[in-house]
């Protein structure tokens, strides 16, 4: 594998890993609405950790992979707002958004579409 692809493969497989955390948070807490959410602390704990791990592991990623990648491109500014504003300004948590956002992250397509890339370009090195 070329060097330069090295990182944006850890990078989603991070992702990946992260996104599979979120899923066991979600079916451990039985979340299904931002309400839900709100009143599982522990759970809306791990879940804004959660988007600010992936929010991280996306800012070492490459733009071209990013741009390559249409639904995790679509969420960069929600990732962005939401992990600034776990990290910032936790009382002022948007829960509809918040919910909105895990609820996209734990799309079947997104998951596909990332697998698609790293798969790509473990077999362009």
């Amino acid at each position: 594998m070329k060097k330069s692809n090295r990182l944006d493969v850890v990078c989603i497989d991070l992702i990946l890993k992260y996104i599979g955390n979120l899923r066991e948070a979600y079916d451990t807490y039985n979340i299904t609405s931002k309400v839900e959410l709100k009143r599982a602390t522990l759970c809306h704990l791990a879940v804004t950790q959660l988007i600010t791990n992936i929010y991280q592991s996306k800012q070492k990623m490459s733009e071209k992979i990013i741009d390559d990648t249409p639904i995790f491109s679509r969420l960069q500014k929600a990732l962005k707002a939401a992990r600034n504003i776990a990290s910032h300004e936790y009382g002022e948590l948007n829960f509809g958004l918040l919910h909105e956002l895990a609820t996209e992250l734990l799309a079947k397509d997104l998951i596909e579409e990332l697998e698609a890339i790293k798969d790509a370009l473990k077999h362009n090195s």
